[in-house]
């Protein structure tokens, strides 16, 4: 009886579901019409040549390897260093598979090149400790590969060098990236001894290769410490790349936003400012919130060349 009941009531439903007269249509109303009219001979206001610029940010290698001329990674030996002392960027030369017993690196923080602190209490200064045990006529050092060179380029380098009682005998050059490679061009540095000093050198490749090394060879027994490697190329305007500096020229920008993004948030000023004042040095820092030296020199640079030849069309 129920089943027969609510059967019988489904059917109702149904029905008046199926039989529920539709709804009257709305009226639709037609596509909108609109009209632009242009009278490019009317001039409305006037857009200053100062609102767009460019915008550099020290993130990645925008600066680093992008902006700087500098073809020394970790020029100061302050990456942290790997298992035979040497860090990042920098290997043993010829090659650290076989155990070499005349030959061994410290990463060093108690003796570098000195810079002053009268301002702030961090250190983040260090040098590479080398130690000679044979004078054997070995090949021994250390290299960084990826170095971009021309050629017939000259590029112009120093190295800052300490000894403890010898004179030692320092070989740079430029080579193909593998063992036993050809050398592109090579600078003999003798009677290396003493307290710190800068050695200067020049190496003109005589092929062009993308991915060379520099070789920085050591001879003679005894102890030294190297810190402030650098080579630049000889056509760097200010420390920055001339094919960059030329592509940024060309875009003619108004004004050069330096620094921005999350560096200006977290940016010290007394630290800049510091490290600004020993740029002479030379000495890199780690730290993309922190500027070097060198890197807050070669953006006064550049900002001040670009402008300089772009000032005509400034207001």
């Amino acid at each position: 009886m129920k089943l027969a009941l609510w059967s019988s009531c489904s059917f109702v439903l149904c029905g008046l579901y199926l039989t529920w007269p539709a709804l009257p249509a709305q009226h639709q109303p037609g596509p909108a019409v609109g009209a632009v009219e242009i009278d490019a001979d009317r001039v409305e206001g006037q857009i200053s040549p100062v609102l767009y610029g460019q915008f550099d940010e020290f993130m990645f290698e925008g600066v680093k390897r992008g902006l700087t001329a500098e073809l020394i990674r970790d020029r100061s030996f302050d990456e942290a260093p790997n298992a035979i002392g040497l860090p990042r960027y920098w290997e043993r030369e010829p090659d650290d598979r076989n155990d070499d017993p005349g030959l061994h690196f410290h990463w060093d923080d108690a003796v570098y090149y000195p810079t002053r602190h009268e301002f702030m209490s961090e250190r983040t200064e260090h040098s590479l400790r080398v130690n000679l045990a044979e004078d054997d006529g070995q090949r021994r050092g250390i290299r960084q590969g990826g170095i971009p060179i021309r050629q017939g380029l000259p590029y112009h380098g120093y190295l800052w060098i300490r000894t403890d009682g010898f004179k030692a005998r320092i070989h740079v050059a430029l080579e193909a990236d593998r063992t036993g490679g050809e050398a592109y061009s090579s600078a003999e540095i003798n009677d290396v001894f003493g307290d710190w000093k800068k050695y200067d050198f020049t190496l003109t490749p005589s092929k062009s290769d993308a991915l060379a090394k520099i070789v920085i060879l050591f001879s003679g027994k005894g102890r030294l410490w190297l810190d402030q490697v650098s080579m630049l190329p000889g056509d760097a305007v200010d420390g920055v790349r001339s094919d960059v500096f030329q592509k940024i020229k060309a875009l003619r920008p108004a004004f050069i936003r330096w620094p921005g993004g999350n560096v200006a948030q977290d940016y010290h000023w007394m630290r800049a400012l510091v490290r600004a004042i020993s740029a002479a040095h030379g000495r890199t820092f780690p730290g993309a919130t922190s500027p070097s030296p060198a890197i807050l020199a070669l953006m006064n640079s550049f900002v001040s060349a670009e402008m300089s030849a772009l000032n005509p069309r400034l207001p």
